[in-house]
């Protein structure tokens, strides 16, 4: 398979413009699910980055005691009891994005009852699964050929959680047995490291960021990650554009915060995010 660099003028090319006339319904319903008592951090930051990244409307569904932090940073956000199956049904019903696994834990009940939602409707979704959810799904027979049904699927795993998935049959540097695990199960795979890879199914080629750094091995960066494919996704009618868009503004941003800071935080990357966008818009026009 060949490798191909994704570079900055290839986002700039595809960056969409806002329109004048434009509404929050032009940019993307999404659902983010996860967060449990001891995780609420973890899809705190995935739902700032997916508002900060421009989607239209963003819903936590998460456990009840998360509800204050998240309001109290991100009043944004509508945020809602994960376990009232009833409001949760509706909102991924009007979903055009959902996402699922941030802080999510390793529930096994909870997971198969969403999943049951989510599959009801799933032709029409774009569903990104990462973290624990990833790691509940690996464990389920034949739980990826259920949900290859998706209107777009995107997993983002990190090596971990790539074992988990592959079942410690395809290596991490095999990028042959990758693609064609992609190609079985039709999905789009960000698989996160030093550099991160892309792999969308049915492709020649895999995708590589030249850009990334050591600062960047810190907690919550996939979950910010996963909240910036989500945003992304809601906004673009290119899907591979969009995943690619929110994998190297991920890395873009935090290379320049890394330029003077040790560590990069990855509610940093959410916070420049808007900005960073602005200058990639002037710079296509």
């Amino acid at each position: 398979m060949e490798e191909v660099e994704i570079n900055k003028s290839e986002i700039i090319q595809h960056f969409p413009k806002r329109q004048a006339n434009s509404y929050k319904g032009d940019y993307g319903n999404v659902v983010l699910i996860g967060g449990n008592q001891s995780m609420g951090g973890a899809i705190q930051m995935a739902a700032m980055a997916c508002v900060n990244s421009g989607a239209g409307l963003t819903t936590v569904f998460t456990d009840p005691v998360n509800r204050p932090a998240i309001h109290s940073v991100l009043p944004e956000v509508m945020v809602s009891d994960w376990r009232r199956q009833d409001s949760l049904k509706k909102a991924i019903e009007k979903a055009d994005v959902i996402g699922i696994g941030p802080g999510f834990g390793r529930d096994h009940s909870r997971f198969n009852q969403i999943m049951l939602l989510i599959k009801q409707v799933i032709a029409d979704k774009i569903l990104v699964i990462d973290a624990d959810a990833i790691s509940i799904l690996s464990q389920k027979d034949q739980g990826l050929d259920q949900l290859s049904q998706a209107k777009y699927l995107v997993l983002t795993p990190h090596y971990g959680e790539w074992e988990r998935l592959s079942h410690g049959e395809i290596s991490y540097h095999d990028n042959e047995g990758i693609q064609s695990f992609v190609n079985q199960y039709q999905l789009n795979l960000v698989l996160k490291g030093a550099p991160s890879r892309l792999y969308f199914a049915d492709h020649s080629n895999f995708y590589q960021l030249a850009i990334g750094n050591p600062g960047m091995a810190t907690g919550g960066m996939g979950d910010t990650l996963t909240g910036m494919v989500c945003g992304f996704m809601g906004q673009y009618t290119d899907h591979e554009a969009a995943l690619k868009t929110a994998t190297f503004l991920h890395s873009y941003i935090a290379d320049c915060i890394y330029q003077d800071q040790y560590i990069v935080r990855p509610s940093q990357i959410a916070d420049l995010l808007p900005r960073v966008m602005k200058e990639m818009e002037a710079e296509r026009e």
